[in-house]
């Protein structure tokens, strides 16, 4: 058995089980600190200006908010999903219309991580056959 593989897999399985845990967090959050706790990260992993920052920060609020609504919805048995489809479309537009295009280029490549982290996770995280 080579260590270096179960390392490899201890650490896979602890950064999954992290990401997870914050995902939670995340959903536990009121929408004014998921906004700001969004802004801080777009701030530090896309060099946002001053003025990127507050209108980004407003456009999360807005959006979070608008989320919010939409679970709620959902938790009374509603069909959202065209809602939430909506709901990042219209946001993702949003935040084009303030990033530069290299910053947006940027912001999406992180939002397609998230997505395929997301979906690892849900497929039960790291398949067999992997280095």
């Amino acid at each position: 058995m080579n260590i270096s593989k179960i390392a490899k897999g201890t650490l896979v399985a602890l950064f999954i089980t992290g990401a997870a845990m914050a995902q939670q967090q995340m959903q536990h959050r009121t929408p004014e600190e998921r906004a700001q706790r969004q802004t801080q990260m777009m701030q530090k992993k896309l060099g946002l200006t001053p003025d990127q920052t507050q209108r980004v920060h407003d456009i999360l609020l807005y959006y979070a908010g608008q989320a919010a609504n939409v679970q709620a919805d959902a938790a009374q048995g509603n069909n959202v999903k065209g809602e939430k489809k909506d709901i990042k479309r219209n946001k993702d537009a949003d935040l084009q219309a303030v990033l530069t295009g290299a910053q947006y280029q940027q912001y999406q490549q992180m939002m397609q991580q998230r997505k395929e982290q997301m979906q690892q996770r849900r497929n039960g995280g790291m398949q067999e056959g992997g280095n």
